[in-house]
């Protein structure tokens, strides 16, 4: 409560519990002493009403710009986020500088492109499999090509029909890897883009299945042939070393020999016993040199079938990296690109083994169906070698800093 001294006109201020003592005495500093109660009281003035809080008004997305959100922008400062038309830019010397904070913008469409390749790469692998389930089909005439054409030259000769995918595989894996998911086929009518990736699609192929080749071809009894039909060549062999013209003209003669003897019976048990003697020697002979597939010979085939499985990819990433032939025989790169790559190589595995496996076993059923089987096998080989090449260029797409491939 404010009150007034009624001699001099000074104003004091009372707090609640002084005000409320009744009959209060006030001494002035003018010597004058009055009753608080009797005193003339000030009216409070009202407090002015405070302005509502504005919030400050935040820019539009970088799309529009900043000054006119009606107006797509055509610049974009890439450390404030902010776009600018072509009104608004600031321009010196031929480059755009922000407005609010004098860096250097570039235009909508790369910082556009560069927001995409960022979120692209934050996906994991499992969040793209769409993308590579559809990789082959986003060049259909292409994909229906390279399968007519690595499914003639592989029933012309395997080995030939196998690296025409692997080039397609190392050229697409190559093209991904950059963020193009367009196009896979190469330009045949440039022999330096055709040349270069098959020399490194070659030393893929050495470093990751030539151990593999080695022992089933050098390693004695370790041929795959072997072990799967090894059984069936003895018995033919077997028939043919007891069964020869001589022999079952000779045999035509004892017998009848033997029938026209006065002997009872005995010269027929001799003759019978030396008939199974001579076919035991020649059966007895034949198992002492039937090779074995021994568990050495298995150790190794395991060993370089899981090599080949485990390393194929990543030298096939060191091929696309390096393109060096020399980088791409060292396995000392490949486990350390293994290293730098993390988490994201080794959820690349999973799904290379996955479709691995896959053409593997489509490939051993087809193969049993004559003709038709083989036309549909070319198809399958096709896609699955171009989704492998998705699925190792995408693992490389998003480690591409921690690989120096920016």
């Amino acid at each position: 409560m404010t009150i007034v001294c009624p001699s001099c006109g000074k104003t004091y201020t009372l707090p609640p519990d002084k005000a409320a003592i009744p009959n209060l005495s006030v001494r002035c500093g003018c010597t004058a002493v009055f009753v608080a109660s009797s005193a003339k009281v000030v009216a409070k003035a009202p407090q002015p009403a405070l302005a509502p809080a504005v919030a400050p008004r935040r820019p539009p997305p970088w799309p529009r710009c900043a000054n006119h959100p009606h107006v797509r922008s055509a610049h974009v400062c890439p450390q404030c986020v902010r776009g600018y038309c072509d009104d608004c830019t600031q321009k010196v010397q031929g480059g755009a500088i922000c407005a609010a904070c004098d860096g250097l913008c570039v235009t909508s469409a790369q910082y556009g492109d560069k927001q995409d390749i960022a979120t692209r790469r934050e996906r994991t692998m499992a969040e793209d499999l769409r993308v590579i389930a559809a990789y082959p089909f986003r060049d259909p005439l292409g994909f229906a090509l390279l399968a007519l054409f690595a499914g003639g030259c592989g029933y012309v000769a395997g080995w030939f029909g196998q690296g025409i995918l692997m080039l397609y595989t190392f050229h697409a894996l190559t093209r991904v890897s950059n963020g193009d998911l367009e196009s896979f086929t190469p330009d045949v009518t440039d022999p330096v883009e055709l040349m270069q990736p098959a020399r490194l699609a070659v030393a893929a192929f050495v470093i990751s299945t030539g151990p593999l080749v080695a022992v089933t071809l050098l390693v004695p009894g370790a041929g795959l042939d072997g072990m799967f039909a090894g059984g069936a060549r003895p018995a033919a062999a077997h028939a043919d070393q007891r069964s020869t013209p001589g022999d079952d003209d000779e045999a035509t003669s004892e017998g009848d020999g033997d029938d026209d003897s006065d002997e009872d019976g005995g010269s027929a048990a001799i003759a019978d016993g030396d008939d199974d003697e001579a076919a035991d020697g020649p059966r007895s002979r034949w198992k002492e040199e039937e090779p074995s597939f021994g568990a050495g010979a298995v150790a190794l085939l395991a060993i370089t079938g899981l090599w080949k499985l485990a390393y194929t990819p990543v030298a096939l990433t060191v091929a696309a990296l390096s393109r060096s032939i020399l980088s791409t025989l060292n396995p000392v790169i490949g486990v350390g690109t293994i290293a730098r790559m993390g988490a994201t190589y080794w959820q690349a595995m999973v799904l290379y083994t996955i479709l691995a496996l896959t053409q593997w076993a489509l490939g051993y059923g087809l193969d049993k169906i004559p003709i038709a089987g083989a036309l549909v096998r070319s198809f399958t080989d096709a896609y699955l070698s171009l989704a492998i090449a998705c699925t190792l260029g995408l693992a490389v797409f998003k480690k591409a800093a921690a690989l120096g491939w920016d």
